[in-house]
């Protein structure tokens, strides 16, 4: 349904196996993360963004690492 959606209005797509790989690979990722966020295995850091000309911070970026 949402390869077609993806294509617009008025199409249609056939269900293959390369999406039933997709399909198989959200669903672990879903799962996993899940557990993840249950048993604290995120972190997230902070990583200042620097202008390399005057030195200072500009902005932030969040990165979220899974151990």
């Amino acid at each position: 349904m949402y390869v077609a959606k993806d294509y617009g209005k008025r199409s249609f797509a056939v269900f293959s196996l390369e999406m039933n790989k997709r399909i198989a690979e959200y669903m672990w990722l879903d799962t996993n993360l899940r557990k993840g966020l249950e048993q604290n295995q995120l972190v997230v850091y902070f990583q200042p963004k620097v202008d390399t000309r005057s030195g200072e911070v500009r902005s932030v970026e969040a990165l979220v690492r899974w151990n």
